[in-house]
């Protein structure tokens, strides 16, 4: 392995052969620029390599164009495109040239900052009360809940037992209610098992990795929303009158943060006597869309405890009153058990007075983006009712692909921000145009997220802002609903950072 050292700094990672210098100096917290994510088109990922230079990849003619016409020496590389070699050793020591290392060591020193998570669209960081309780399990000589009765398989069964009356209590359900599933993939397997291998309806676009688990190898009937998330009831009865043996969807489409009209969907499977099924990982009050699940007869919900300060690992299934599952529960380990029913009564106890903070943090939020970047409109505003913690942000002038590097070097992570995510997908099949849907960015809070915490990114934020919009100077022609028609885009996202950057001069 070779040691690759950012000089200004002295941090180092280790890199393999095959590597790429923007890969390590990244992983090091070097605070190298990379606009066009790693495919040569901007220059900004430049660097001066002091030692080590026989280790590297020879640079192609095209790199050696961009490094000229960033001002580059002799000894600069674009780290985006050199490669560690195989067969090499020792060290490569980098630095980068002397007016991009002014600004990023000024900026460097202005920042100083804890990292803003602001993509908490799949898992938040578990709450330290469910550290709490999982501790003493992990710590402690349990067997598996499935095995030879003994001490310590009875030990873990009372343990799961006792995190299933928890989790029963939260939910506002029986016990027998509840099931510790291992993953997604055992709950497709109970389902098809339980429902058949008939064809499920279910979105247009699959708003949820679940969904795409639970579906996968069979036939879809799909159904459509307008773009402000309101059912298109001719597509869903159409859809339903295909001979669905399952419905399954989530409570929120997850490129905005709309909420779905669920009890509406249910009863609509009720009255063609279709098992209904939904994922209720995004809601705000678990026990009353669940009492109003259970009087449309929805089949079941599935929670995962890694979207509200649970461990990964387990999903929790609630089964409607009666219901019987056709699998034996293999063994969810305690520990996991224990936390998701932890998480589920935290968040259950508090939730309504988070939902209402995050909120007025997410309209924070989006006021501010929308006053200091031009060009720059809350998308998901437009919805009725969508869930407090998510936003969809589209931009008239400014592509978010290459804004999400700034705001990454900035130290701010958002979710959403190219083309072929799932934010990309979803945007389209709400009918968005696709110039927008391709560089839409989305931002979901968390419980970690705070007011104090944005108040300390603002500064950050503008300066990743003023320094995308320094590198991309000119407006994009754009299209928002109801305004005239976009401008042609590149067939390439490589065609739109090459035909922005390599006339700069």
């Amino acid at each position: 392995m070779i040691k690759v050292i950012y000089i200004p700094s002295g941090n180092h990672a280790m890199a393999l052969a095959g590597e790429s210098l923007l890969e390590r100096l990244h992983a090091a917290g070097a605070p190298i620029e990379s606009v066009c994510r790693g495919n040569g088109a901007c220059g900004t990922c430049i660097v001066e390599v002091e030692e080590g230079a026989e280790s590297l990849s020879p640079a192609a003619p095209d790199e050696c164009d961009m490094v000229k016409r960033r001002g580059g020496n002799d000894r600069c590389r674009l780290s985006c495109q050199a490669k560690l070699l195989s067969g090499t050793s020792g060290a490569v020591k980098l630095t980068q040239p002397v007016l991009r290392l002014a600004r990023a060591e000024r900026e460097r020193a202005a920042r100083a900052f804890q990292r803003v998570d602001w993509d908490h669209v799949e898992s938040h960081p578990i709450f330290p009360e469910v550290f709490q309780e999982m501790g003493p399990i992990l710590a402690g000589r349990y067997g598996s809940p499935v095995g030879e009765k003994h001490f310590f398989s009875t030990r873990a069964h009372e343990a799961i037992e006792k995190a299933r009356q928890r989790a029963a209590r939260a939910v506002g359900c029986a016990p027998e209610q509840i099931l510790f599933l291992s993953g997604w993939a055992e709950l497709a397997l109970g389902l098809r098992i339980l429902h058949g291998e008939g064809p499920v309806a279910g979105p247009e676009a699959l708003f949820f990795p679940p969904m795409e688990m639970i579906v996968a190898g069979r036939e879809i009937l799909p159904w459509r929303f307008g773009a402000s998330g309101v059912l298109d009831t001719d597509s869903f009865e159409t859809s339903l009158a295909r001979g669905a043996s399952l419905v399954f969807c989530g409570s929120a489409i997850a490129g905005t943060g709309t909420r779905l009209p669920l009890a509406r969907i249910a009863e609509a499977a009720r009255r063609r006597r279709i098992p209904f099924g939904v994922d209720l990982s995004w809601s705000w009050s678990l026990e009353d869309i669940w009492q109003e699940l259970s009087g449309a007869e929805a089949s079941f919900v599935t929670l995962a405890p890694s979207l509200f300060g649970g461990p990964r690992g387990v999903i929790v299934l609630v089964l409607a009153s009666g219901a019987g599952w056709p699998l034996p529960e293999r063994g969810v380990e305690p520990a996991l058990a224990a936390g998701a029913a932890a998480a589920l009564e935290i968040a259950g106890a508090h939730r309504a007075a988070e939902g209402k903070r995050l909120a007025a943090l997410r309209d924070s939020v989006e006021s501010f983006w929308t006053e200091k970047l031009p060009g720059c409109d809350p998308w998901s505003r437009w919805a009725a009712d969508r869930l407090p913690q998510a936003a969809c942000l589209t931009f008239t002038a400014w592509n978010a692909e290459g804004l999400s590097s700034f705001l990454e070097t900035a130290g701010v992570a958002v979710g959403g921000t190219f083309a072929g995510s799932r934010t990309d997908r979803v945007l389209r099949a709400l009918g968005v145009d696709p110039l927008y849907a391709a560089g839409a960015a989305t931002i979901w809070l968390g419980h970690e997220n705070t007011e104090e915490e944005f108040s300390l990114g603002r500064d950050r934020i503008l300066a990743a802002v003023k320094s995308f919009r320094a590198v991309v100077p000119t407006a994009r022609p754009g299209l928002m609903p109801g305004t005239q028609a976009a401008a042609p885009r590149p067939a390439t996202i490589e065609g739109e950072l090459r035909a922005a950057y390599m006339d700069e001069t």
